[in-house]
C-alpha cells in the first residue's frame, strides 16, 4: 500500500509541474506561438471604412451660372476613397463661384468644375466697369481698396464765343416820334472766346471694383496733376469703377477735354440713394465773385494813378 500511495503522489506531482510548464509557455507566448493564435490573443478588429462628405446638386446646373446661395446643393456621406480628393466636401465651397463644367444631378462636385468670380459676376445688372487711371493726388495716397465708394470732381475750362457786328443797331426817333431803327454799315467782327472755369461733384457714389498699382512713373498717363508721394508707395493705381453708361459718358468726355479729376473717398456706409444735382452749387469765377451770392469774394480796385498834363504833340521833329 505504501507502494502505491508513493506512485499516485509521484504522479501527481509530475502533472503539477507539467501544468506549471504549460502556463508559463502561455504567460511568456500570448500569441501561442503563432500568428492570430493562442488563448490569450487580443480580439481583431475589422478597420471601418472612412467616410467622406462631398457636395451634389439637385439638379443639373449648366456651366456658366453664377452660384450665390446653396438652395441648389446637398451634401452626401460616402466611403468610397475616390471622392477624398479633388471633390467638394462642403457647401461652403460653392457659394460665389461660377460653374466651369455642366454639373449632373446627384454627381458630386469636383473641384476643377468651378472658378472664382471675375469681374462680370460680381455686377448687378445695368452696371458697368469702367477703367479710370489715377496718381498719388487723385487716388487719395494709396487709401483706396476694393469695395470702397468714392465721388469724382471734375474741373475744366469751357470756352464760349461773342461773334457779333458792332454796332449792332441803333434806334432812332423820328421827328413824329416814331422809332425807327437804322443799322449802320459795319465789318463782321469776333470777339476772342473766353474761357471760363467750371468745377463740380459731377459723379457720385461709385464703387471700387478693383486697385491695380502701377509700378513704374513712365507707365501713369492721367491728366490729373502728378503729384510725388511717400516713399514705397506706387506711381499710380488703374481703378476698375462700376459706373452707370450715363456715368460712363461723363467721365470720357472729361478725359477727352483734358479735364482735371479728383476722387473724394465717402465714409463706410455713406450711401447715396438718388443723386440730387442741387446738392452742391459747383463753382466758377461768377459763384465766386457774386455780390449776393454764397461767397462773396472781393473784385480787386483798379489802381488808381495821377495823369499829369503835358504839351499837344506837334508832329515836328527838329
Amino acid at each position: 500500500m505504501k507502494r502505491k500511495s508513493g506512485r499516485v503522489v509521484l504522479l501527481f506531482g509530475l502533472l503539477v509541474v507539467i501544468l506549471l510548464a504549460v502556463a508559463a509557455f502561455l504567460l511568456l507566448n500570448p500569441m501561442g506561438g503563432k500568428s492570430g493564435g493562442g488563448l490569450f490573443s487580443p480580439p481583431q478588429v475589422t478597420p471601418t471604412a472612412r467616410a467622406f462628405v462631398v457636395v451634389q446638386p439637385v439638379k443639373d446646373i449648366e456651366a456658366g451660372y453664377y452660384i450665390t446661395n446653396t438652395e441648389f446643393f446637398k451634401t452626401v456621406e460616402t466611403t468610397q476613397s475616390v471622392y477624398a480628393t479633388g471633390y467638394v466636401h462642403n457647401l461652403s465651397e460653392v457659394r460665389e463661384k461660377v460653374v466651369v463644367d455642366t454639373l449632373l444631378q446627384d454627381e458630386p462636385v469636383r473641384v476643377d468644375q468651378l472658378r472664382q468670380p471675375g469681374l462680370a459676376e460680381r455686377m448687378p445688372p445695368g452696371k458697368r466697369a469702367f477703367a479710370l487711371e489715377v496718381d498719388i493726388l487723385s487716388g487719395i495716397v494709396g487709401h483706396l481698396k476694393q469695395n470702397d465708394y468714392v465721388d469724382v470732381v471734375l474741373s475744366g475750362r469751357v470756352e464760349e464765343y461773342y461773334p457779333q457786328t458792332f454796332p449792332l443797331a441803333i434806334e432812332y426817333v423820328s421827328p413824329d416820334g416814331r422809332p425807327d431803327p437804322v443799322e449802320l454799315p459795319s465789318p463782321w467782327t469776333a470777339i476772342e472766346p473766353f474761357r471760363l472755369l467750371t468745377v463740380k461733384t459731377a459723379v457720385e457714389d461709385i464703387r471700387v471694383l478693383e486697385v491695380i498699382s502701377l509700378t513704374s512713373k513712365a507707365e501713369t498717363k492721367s491728366n490729373a496733376t502728378p503729384t510725388p508721394g511717400p516713399a514705397g508707395l506706387p506711381a499710380g493705381w488703374i481703378l476698375i469703377l462700376e459706373v452707370t453708361p450715363q456715368q460712363a459718358e461723363v467721365l470720357r468726355f472729361a478725359i477727352d477735354e483734358g479735364w482735371v479729376y479728383q476722387l473724394m473717398l465717402r465714409p463706410y456706409g455713406d450711401r447715396t440713394v438718388v443723386r440730387d444735382p442741387a446738392a452742391t452749387t459747383g463753382v466758377t469765377t461768377w459763384i465766386l465773385l457774386d455780390a449776393n451770392g454764397q461767397y462773396r469774394m472781393p473784385i480787386p480796385r483798379n489802381i488808381p494813378y495821377q495823369v499829369t498834363p503835358g504839351t499837344i504833340p506837334t508832329g515836328y521833329v527838329p
